[in-house]
């Protein structure tokens, strides 16, 4: 297996994270905590230590195996299998969420007059094509794609600052800033649990590892600050929540005398790659969920996939649960799964922990 860096780690991990409160959290955000909702993202971020805390503990536990395979061993074959399969499920249906809204916001902003299926058809090959390739090669773009997403965003904030009403971030302590806290928290624990995909030992110096996932957490968490702030204080959030993403429509607003006025093509870029990287590394997650659960043969698993998201992302404007559920109640759904799942492990963990005899006596 080849290894990994922990740039490549620290570069997911902001994609990651940047990707789960944008493309699902950022306009619940906003009309959940109104004008306060840059207090509920630094809120969130002081109270995601917790899941950053438990994602440490079980990082370092069986650093040769990965999240399925830690689970079967703390939880037992079928606990365990159970476990993962609602992982796998989860994760799938989130995905095939930013999938859609990926290729819809593609077709309407660059490819109008393409039919969505083919492109569907285009990112699903792109699935297929990486899912051989191996987990390394998304790893490596996400380091590549890192660097120009930040060169983007450094225009993006530099051609909105001067536009900015300060009036806008009055904050009135009377909105609902805690619920937009949890509803940060919430998508804060997807990246953690995909990140756990990765066993600490393909890690090239994996004793800095956490390091750079806090760094990069950090920076994911201002990047997204920033542009909170920028769009709260141009659009105010009355005339933020009747966007579906105004965290793409605030980037028509950027202007340097002599530059394109299609500017903001080039820099939707930034938002595009958080999502394609969530949905190729989410589809490696799947990938290794079904092999851990089914044990199946790897190609046709590596064929599914793709036709699962070309064929849902087709359906699901007939499929009633995705569509009729609230982007605040899937938050609940995640944050009552996932907080649910890490406390089983975790005393699962410490009971091993302190009982080393008696399981390895049932072993």
């Amino acid at each position: 297996m080849k290894k990994i860096t922990n740039l490549e780690i620290g570069t997911i991990t902001y994609f990651l994270i940047r990707s789960c409160l944008f493309s699902i959290c950022f306009n619940t955000l906003i009309q959940v905590s109104k004008q306060d909702s840059y207090i509920s993202i630094i809120i969130g971020a002081i109270i995601g230590i917790i899941p950053l805390s438990v994602f440490y503990l079980l990082f370092n536990y069986e650093p040769s195996l990965n999240i399925f395979q830690k689970i079967k061993v703390l939880l037992g074959k079928y606990l365990g299998s159970i476990v993962n399969v609602i992982l796998v499920l989860l994760i799938f249906s989130i995905s095939i969420i930013l999938f859609n809204d990926l290729i819809t916001f593609i077709r309407y902003q660059y490819l109008d007059n393409t039919p969505i299926f083919i492109i569907s058809i285009a990112f699903g090959l792109v699935i297929y094509y990486t899912l051989i390739k191996g987990i390394n090669s998304i790893l490596r773009a996400s380091s590549i794609f890192f660097f120009m997403c930040i060169i983007l965003f450094i225009i993006s904030i530099s051609g909105l600052i001067f536009k900015i009403d300060i009036s806008n971030y009055t904050p009135s302590l009377i909105n609902n800033y805690y619920r937009g806290s949890f509803l940060c928290l919430s998508y804060n624990l997807l990246p953690m649990i995909l990140l756990l995909l990765i066993p600490k030992e393909r890690i090239v110096q994996n004793s800095k590892s956490f390091k750079f996932i806090i760094i990069f957490y950090l920076i994911a968490i201002l990047s997204v600050l920033m542009t909170l702030l920028s769009v709260i204080g141009i659009f105010g959030w009355k005339l933020s929540i009747l966007y579906n993403y105004p965290e793409f429509q605030i980037l028509k607003y950027v202007y340097f005398k002599g530059l394109s006025s299609k500017l903001d093509s080039i820099l939707y870029l930034q938002c595009l790659f958080d999502t394609v990287i969530y949905i190729i590394f989410s589809s490696f997650f799947i990938f290794n969920g079904v092999i851990t659960i089914l044990k199946k043969k790897r190609n046709i698993i590596r064929i599914i996939i793709p036709l699962l998201f070309i064929i849902f992302n087709e359906k699901i404007s007939n499929i009633f649960l995705l569509k009729s559920l609230s982007f605040q109640t899937i938050s609940n759904i995640i944050f009552i799964i996932i907080t649910s799942i890490l406390f089983i492990l975790v005393i699962s963990l410490l009971f091993k922990k302190e009982n080393p005899n008696k399981n390895s006596c049932n072993s």
